[in-house]
């Protein structure tokens, strides 16, 4: 059977977000995720990888925040799609960027990662959240999320004093370094501070990373508040999606 054909790209269109949740908008977002696969499908290079759409979300995610840039009418395109999750922590009510990816084409005038974001800041502070916070895969697309405001969650003097783990290779120690200098947030409220707690399991999260390939695992259960423990994952959708916040 070939493959679908690729809804024809008219780059003057315009792209519009929604946010969009699978308690309220189901049916909705099962139609752009049929839309964004049918691009792929005719173009393999239509966007950038990973795919937040990629897996069964409503089942497997249920709660999570899907922002989506598309156009209108009858035959939409999707234009990019960001997947986040909600918390709140004993530390502060957070956003978290679990996959982003964008059409490699440009709509236009229009920059669909920075349309994402705003639209990502817009709801966090509508919904009384601290921040938004984030992996980010490389040193490239580090780059991209400071020139947008987002700040190094350790500075340089603290990525000094936390040395990592004797028990690492060489090589391993090296990985962790990294994965702590990309470990980055947005801050939602003027206000805000870091608190120990948030840095310490951030601070787990780059170990778990480079032991195992991916964070998220159950010690983060500790830093949930009482009213934060809605979110459902299964550990096989957690482990394939982590540590892939890349190029928008």
């Amino acid at each position: 059977m070939s493959a679908a054909a690729a809804p024809a790209i008219n780059t003057n269109s315009v792209c519009g977000v929604e946010v969009l949740t699978c308690e309220k908008s189901k049916d909705r977002l099962l139609f752009l995720q049929s839309v964004a696969r049918t691009q792929l499908a005719g173009n393999k290079t239509e966007f950038e990888s990973p795919y937040p759409w990629d897996f069964d979300f409503c089942t497997h995610f249920p709660a999570g925040l899907h922002i989506v840039a598309v156009t209108g009418g009858k035959a939409p395109i999707v234009c990019g799609w960001a997947l986040l999750q909600s918390d709140t922590f004993k530390f502060g009510k957070t956003l978290e960027i679990d996959g982003i990816s964008t059409r490699k084409k440009r709509m236009g005038d229009q920059r669909i990662g920075k349309m994402l974001h705003s639209a990502m800041v817009s709801y966090g502070q509508k919904e009384g959240k601290d921040m938004i916070f984030l992996h980010a895969k490389n040193d490239d697309i580090a780059s991209i999320y400071k020139k947008w405001g987002y700040l190094q969650i350790f500075s340089p003097k603290e990525l000094e004093v936390l040395a990592p783990p004797s028990d690492l290779s060489s090589e391993k120690k090296e990985e962790y370094k990294g994965h702590m200098e990309r470990m980055m947030y947005f801050p939602l409220q003027s206000d805000l501070e870091l608190t120990s707690d948030f840095k310490q399991m951030v601070q787990k999260d780059a170990l778990h990373m480079t032991k195992e390939g991916w964070y998220g695992g159950p010690y983060r259960k500790d830093y949930l508040s009482s009213e934060g423990g809605a979110r459902k994952r299964t550990m096989r959708r957690r482990q394939r999606r982590r540590s892939q916040t890349r190029k928008v």
